[in-house]
């Protein structure tokens, strides 16, 4: 019974010692740890800021662009209800055409800054010269073609004639990644 106790009271005397040992300084973080986990989190909170900085950008431009051809979609639809009204002028069609769609040439569209120099943000070009490529507009709608239906495609001034006009509509606005343009083509008939 003796060894018995002395193996207890050893086992006893171990285990205080241990104890002593884990108080004494050999658990724990030093400061280098400490100062190293600090800018590892930092990094990654830089990191997620940025990144949502970033998605804040480009759902600004998103709805940026999302306004500009909701604005084109609009003003084609009004385009399309002039030609259709035009139909029963008894001036003409084309005339018709010509001076109620050269009264739309701009318009704004709310939410968006106009490019320095220019009066609005948002452009009708009512297209009467058949002599006009496609490069000289900007936008593939086959030209040069026939537009007054007399066989040819050489009249530079066909408003009085036409039955068949193309029309450029274009949103161009300052954003924060600069000027940026919607550019849409359409074709409006007079028969």
């Amino acid at each position: 019974m003796l060894v018995n106790q002395q193996n207890g009271s050893r086992r006893a005397r171990l285990g205080q010692r241990s104890i002593r040992r884990g108080k004494g300084g050999v658990g724990g973080f030093t400061l280098v740890e400490v100062a190293l986990a600090v800018i590892v989190l930092l990094v990654g909170l830089l990191a997620l800021s940025a990144s949502a900085v970033r998605v804040q950008g480009l759902a600004r431009a998103a709805r940026e662009r999302m306004a500009a051809q909701n604005a084109l979609r609009a003003k084609a639809e009004e385009v399309r209800s002039i030609s259709r009204a035009g139909l029963s002028d008894p001036l003409g069609w084309g005339i018709h055409v010509s001076n109620a769609v050269g009264a739309l040439a701009t318009f704004p569209v709310e939410g968006l800054t106009n490019v320095p120099g220019q009066a609005s943000v948002g452009t009708v070009r009512l297209i009467t010269d058949e002599t006009l490529s496609d490069a000289d507009l900007g936008v593939e709608l086959g030209l040069p073609r026939d537009l007054d239906g007399d066989g040819l495609a050489s009249n530079n001034a066909v408003s009085a004639t036409a039955r068949l006009l193309p029309v450029v509509l274009e949103v161009r606005w300052t954003s924060q990644w600069g000027q940026q343009r919607v550019t849409q083509g359409l074709w409006i008939l007079g028969y």
